[in-house]
């Protein structure tokens, strides 16, 4: 019980101050999608918008499964399937659309 207190406070404070993380707990999510989508990290996690270009970067995402939304500004959904955050890694997440996705995360 001690540990699980240990890890929910630990993923509290990540994704509140990244910078304040312990080495070798998290991970990075780099990908494409339409310019200046909003990427939602699912669940619950950091979200960011891409740039011009479509480049994203989520940074000190805790290790774990997840999945990620991308809404582009004319409100186009898209779900990544489940993608794996491994220890000091990047995962690449590249996104396209069509009028049928169904993100399949709140």
């Amino acid at each position: 019980m001690a540990w699980e207190l240990f890890r929910r406070n630990l993923n509290y404070w990540r994704f509140r101050f990244p910078q304040v993380v312990l080495l070798g707990t998290t991970g990075t999510i780099s990908g494409t999608a339409l310019p200046l989508s909003f990427i939602k990290l699912c669940p619950g996690g950091p979200s960011t918008t891409a740039n011009g270009a479509g480049d994203f970067i989520l940074s000190y995402v805790p290790i774990g499964t997840y999945r990620i939304i991308s809404t582009s500004a004319d409100r186009a959904q898209q779900g990544s399937e489940d993608i794996e955050v491994a220890t000091d890694s990047t995962t690449t997440v590249n996104f396209t659309y069509s009028s049928t996705n169904d993100p399949g995360c709140p």
